[in-house]
């Protein structure tokens, strides 16, 4: 469900308990070729072919997104409870461990987003 975040806007939050391990959802959005990527958009993850992006996809729009754009980042590696990988030239969510009912889904996006994150708090 999505929902009020104590930490940053709206979060998705689980509805059922949830097994580790287990793919929740897929990344929706629009894809386009990385040079016609928003920069402004704070809802985008690149496909990769190897270290080539092949594209991204921008899911600021929630008309042409999925629930998934809602889990917002964990400011540690120790707090995530999910976490995105690819597949297929597709990506998804996945379960780091056993999720209780009504806990937000976090992911970590790295240092480098954490940190931008606590420079506009």
């Amino acid at each position: 469900m999505i929902k009020a975040s104590s930490l940053h806007g709206f979060g998705a939050f689980s509805r059922v308990e949830l097994p580790s391990n287990t793919c929740i959802g897929e990344y929706i959005g629009v894809n386009i070729v990385d040079d016609e990527a928003n920069p402004q958009s704070d809802y985008r993850f690149s496909v990769m072919n190897g270290f080539n992006v092949l594209y991204t996809i921008d899911a600021q729009d929630p008309q042409s997104s999925s629930w998934v754009r809602y889990i917002n980042t964990s400011m540690t590696p120790k707090g995530a409870n999910v976490r995105f990988y690819q597949h297929s030239k597709r990506i998804f969510v996945k379960t780091l461990r056993r999720i209780p009912v009504g806990t937000e889904l976090l992911a970590y996006y790295g240092k480098e987003e954490v940190e931008f994150i606590r420079s506009r708090l």
